[in-house]
């Protein structure tokens, strides 16, 4: 899992994720700073299971999808 940190402060002394469990993480902020402000986050990783899945893929690979009749007969 990879988590990105951005904190909603000019004064933040930069920021750690101290802690990983199954429900969830803890940020802390570096050299023992004490800071009270909102942080932007986002979370990416792979699920069990599905770790030689591919995103992206070869054109010759897809199907174009149907076309729905409503979007035709405009």
């Amino acid at each position: 899992m990879t988590i990105h940190l951005t904190p909603r402060s000019a004064i933040s002394k930069g920021l750690a994720i101290t802690d990983i469990t199954e429900k969830g993480f803890v940020i802390e902020e570096l050299f023992s700073g004490k800071g009270n402000y909102g942080v932007f986050w986002e979370a990416t990783g792979i699920r069990k299971g599905f770790e030689d899945y591919q995103v992206a893929r070869q054109k010759s690979e897809l199907q174009a999808a149907p076309i729905p009749p409503s979007i035709i007969n405009q």
